[in-house]
C-alpha cells in the first residue's frame, strides 16, 4: 500500500528539520498510531507520505492506493459563503448524506463554525471519502469530549481493508481504538511492518 525505505525527510532549505533514515510499510487494514514528542517528525512524515513534502533521499512507494491526508490545521477564509452541505458535496459528492460525524452542522455557513465544529466537518468528509489509506494528523485537535467519542466511534467502523495512519498525543484515542502504537524512533530501527 505505502512504504518508505531508508528515507530522509525534511525541508531541503532547512537541514535541521531532516529526519531519517526511516523505514515504514503500511499494509491494507493496518491501524497505526505514530507517537513521539513535539518535533519528532510525525506531521512531517504524513506530509511526505501524502506528497506535500518531497523526500530528500531514499524511496517512497505509494502504489495505486487512494489516500487522503487530513492536516492538523486547515484555515478557512474569513468570509466563506458556503454551508456545510455545499462544501461536502464538492468534497465527497453524493456521499455527503453519509456524514454522521457532522450532523447538525452541515446547514451552517462554514465561516460561522467554531474550530471544533469545523474539525468535525473535515473529519466527516475524510471518512465519507472512503480512501484506502487515511492519514490523520492530530485529529482530536479542537474537539470536545463528545467530539472525541464520536470520532472514536466513526474510526472504529472503518472498513477492515482501510489502513489508518494517525498522529496523536491523545492517549484516550489510542486506547479507544485497535491501534498499534509506533514511536517515530522505531521507524529508524526496522523496515518490518509495524501493523
Amino acid at each position: 500500500m505505502v512504504s518508505l525505505h531508508q528515507a530522509c525527510i525534511g525541508y531541503p532549505s532547512a537541514p535541521d528539520t531532516h529526519i531519517g533514515p526511516l523505514n515504514l510499510r503500511v499494509l491494507p487494514g493496518d491501524k497505526i498510531a505514530l507517537t513521539g514528542g513535539n518535533g519528532a517528525g510525525k506531521s512531517l512524515l504524513l506530509k511526505t507520505l501524502s506528497g506535500q513534502v518531497s523526500l530528500i533521499r531514499g524511496s517512497l512507494d505509494r502504489g495505486t492506493s487512494r489516500y487522503l491526508f487530513l492536516a492538523q490545521e486547515h484555515p478557512r477564509p474569513a468570509l466563506w459563503p458556503l454551508n456545510g452541505w455545499d462544501w461536502m458535496n464538492i468534497f465527497v459528492g453524493a456521499k455527503a448524506s453519509e456524514c454522521r460525524l457532522s450532523a447538525g452542522l452541515l446547514g451552517k455557513r462554514l465561516d460561522t463554525l467554531s474550530g471544533g465544529q469545523w474539525q468535525r466537518v473535515r473529519l466527516a468528509a475524510a471518512l465519507a471519502s472512503e480512501p484506502d489509506l487515511l492519514l490523520l494528523d492530530e485529529p482530536t485537535n479542537h474537539l470536545d469530549e463528545a467530539g472525541k467519542r464520536d470520532l472514536v466511534a466513526e474510526l472504529s467502523q472503518l472498513p477492515e481493508a482501510c489502513a489508518l495512519l494517525i498522529t496523536t498525543h491523545d492517549d484516550e484515542l489510542v486506547e479507544g481504538l485497535p491501534l498499534t502504537a509506533c514511536p517515530m524512533q522505531r521507524l529508524m530501527e526496522s523496515i518490518n511492518n509495524v501493523g
